[in-house]
């Protein structure tokens, strides 16, 4: 399965989102704060992980 051309468009804008709204974030909070939030995400990354990845 492949994306479509437009598919691909809307990936890589979706991705540079996601970049752009990291910067921003980590931009904005202190260390500490920082600190927090990657252990969040990491959390959450596990959780999808276990949930949608293939056995």
């Amino acid at each position: 399965m492949m994306l479509t051309e437009r598919g691909v468009l809307a990936y890589r804008h979706h991705e540079r989102f996601h970049q752009d709204m990291i910067a921003f974030i980590l931009e904005h909070v202190s260390e500490d704060e920082s600190m927090v939030l990657q252990k969040a995400l990491e959390r959450m990354m596990g959780y999808f992980r276990q949930k949608y990845d293939p056995l």
